[in-house]
């Protein structure tokens, strides 16, 4: 892929999300290491609200096995 076709590509998607008809709106919270306490909202879209849910989960039950050093504090999913 050459620079112009890479930078379209970033152009689509900072510009609309092609494809994704949900967003999932989170606070996750660091549970370990140097950002341990620390909570940052963030976003991710998915294609269904099924898919979001299934991702919350299973960050969360990473976390609950010292996999993962975050949880999802708090959630909810938004159509676009």
């Amino acid at each position: 892929m050459n620079r112009a076709q890479l930078q379209g590509m970033r152009n689509l998607a900072a510009t609309k999300q092609v494809g994704y008809s949900h967003d999932l709106r989170f606070t996750r919270r660091f549970t370990s290491g140097t950002l341990e306490g620390m909570t940052h909202e963030d976003h991710i879209p998915f294609c269904s609200m099924r898919d979001a849910e299934e991702w919350v989960s299973s960050v969360n039950q990473a976390n609950a096995k010292g996999k993962l050093s975050y949880r999802v504090e708090t959630w909810k999913v938004v159509s676009l």
